[in-house]
This record gives structure tokens, sequence and C-alpha cells, in this order.
């Protein structure tokens, strides 16, 4: 029998270490921080004594289905199901984000597309067990909760993104942001509670430069504007100023977004058309759930909320 060479062989050791899968690596999670995670490298994490495992299936050249399994001692591990755009990658972390004291592990994956998106999910471990929950798809490629009001919970901050495409194109809207928390484990709109005025004081300001400021009377600014507006209770000290500027053919909206379509049902298979700005944004900020005297997004869950 003929020997190889050295040469060959060191060939074929490389290709053999190139093709094996790699092993998996473990990697502690620290509290207050997001970090990346990708489908060739850290697949299972620990915080104390929870371990979160991640698994993949599917083609990396098309999408990934990403499974994660996360378990505590006494509690029935929990499974999350999303699927990735090519070869999966998202954040994970850790954070107080929930009124009990316990802490919530954010995942996502980012889902690929323009724009878009990261499916995210909620994991806090609650008297009754593990309790996942689903926070949707965050607009863009990063999820960073931070403390809003300085009291040593962490807050989710996220834009509405039904203000994106209704007012103008996607660049230049200026949605309204939501703030969501957790109570045992399930997510609720919490953005009246009066703690979080003073973040929307700030967003109220920066939003009036294109709504009677510097730049005009922008339809995208005015929209963000006046639900900001009536997050703080001020809307209707605030809308004559708009309706007038509007109606006296002040307001500029950009190319193409002249007629305002709002959607009529879930799946947006019915929309109506109106060519009156004033007109219109009562109605969204009605049918969002703004302008309701008792609001259902008020510390209820998310999913009893109107699709965002």
């Amino acid at each position: 029998m003929r020997r190889l060479g050295t040469g060959l062989v060191a060939i074929l050791a490389l290709t053999i270490a190139i093709v094996q899968p790699a092993a998996a690596v473990e990697q502690d999670l620290s509290p207050g921080t997001m970090i990346d995670w990708s489908e060739d490298q850290a697949t299972t994490f620990t915080y104390g004594d929870i371990t979160i495992a991640l698994s993949f299936t599917g083609d990396e050249d098309y999408e990934s289905e990403v499974t994660l399994t996360i378990s505590a001692p006494g509690a029935q591990p929990q499974k999350i199901v999303e699927i990735g755009g090519g070869m999966a990658f998202g954040r994970i972390g850790v954070f107080a984000m929930d009124d009990s004291g316990a802490d919530t592990v954010l995942f996502s994956v980012y889902s690929g597309g323009a724009h878009c998106c990261m499916q995210t999910s909620a994991i806090t471990r609650t008297a009754d067990g593990l309790v996942v929950e689903s926070v949707g798809a965050i607009d863009g490629d990063l999820v960073e909760p931070f403390d809003v009001d300085g009291d040593g919970r962490i807050e989710l901050v996220l834009y509405d993104d039904r203000f994106n495409y209704t007012f103008s194109a996607y660049a230049f809207s200026r949605p309204a942001q939501q703030i969501f928390k957790f109570r045992d484990g399930i997510m609720v709109d919490a953005s009246r509670e009066p703690q979080y005025a003073a973040f929307y004081r700030r967003q109220l300001e920066d939003l009036a430069s294109g709504c009677g400021g510097a730049q005009g009377w922008l339809k995208p600014d005015c929209a963000g504007y006046l639900a900001t507006a009536a997050l703080l209770g001020e809307f209707d000290a605030r809308f004559p100023a708009v309706k007038a500027a509007f109606d006296a053919g002040k307001g500029e909206a950009d190319s193409g977004w002249e007629v305002i379509s709002l959607c009529q049902d879930a799946e947006c298979a019915t929309t109506t058309d109106y060519d009156s700005f004033s007109e219109a944004i009562v109605i969204a900020l009605t049918q969002w759930g703004y302008l309701d005297s008792e609001p259902a997004a008020k510390g209820e869950s998310k999913d009893k909320l109107n699709s965002r």
C-alpha cells in the first residue's frame, strides 16, 4: 500500500476540520446588556441557574429555523421558534424589567428584508414558572431597552410602526413612541403612566419643529406630535392650531402622500382614503387607541392592542 505524503495528509486533516460542525460554545449573560449571537458562534447561554440553548435547522442561503429552549430548576422548560433570514443571527440579553423584581430575558432573531426586523420574545421567571411573551417584530436590527424614568427598572421603548407609510414614506415618517414594561411576565403598554411624562415632553418638543416650528407643517411630524400630545393628555389643547394650519392649506405632504389611506381591518384588506389630514389624524388616533377616554392599551397585555 502506498503511503500518503505528509502534504496530502495535512490537506485532508484541514478539510475534515473545516466540514466538522463547530462545537457548542457556552457564554455567560451579564445583566443589563444585549449581546449579538449568530448561528456559527455561541449556542448556549447561562444566567445564574438559567440555561438557554439555541438550535438551528434550514438552509443558511435562504432561511433558518431558530429554536430557543430555556430551562431553570423547578420550572417547566419553554421553547420559542422563530424564522431567521439566511444564516441566523440576533441579540439576547437579561434585564431587570418586571415589576415583580424578576429578570426578563429578551431574545431576538433578525428576519431579514428591507429595514426590517427583529422578531423578539421575552421570557420572565415568575412564581408560576417561565412566562413567554411575544414582543413582536421590532423594526431595524437593534433592540436596546433602557431605564426611561430612572427607577432602576428597564423599559422597552418602541416606535409605533402604524405611522410608517401612513402619512409619508418610511424614511420621512415620525412615529410616536410607546413605552412597554412587564408585570408578572406579561408585557403591558405603560405609555400613559405619569412617571413617563418627562420623556414624552422631550419627544413633543422635538416633533414640534416639523409641526408649526422651523420646518413648517409636515404631515408625518404633526401625526407623531398629536399622538404624543394625546399620551400627555394634551390633544384637545394642541389639535386646533394644527387643524387650522392644514385647513388653511399650510400643511405640506411629500409627493405621493397627498391622500391618506387608513386600514379598516387588521389585514388591511380594506382601506378608506382621506384628503383632509385633520380628519384622517383624528380617525387614525382613535382607531389606534390614542384618543380613547379609557385606552385599551393602558395596563393591559400588548396582545389586546391593535396590531402594531
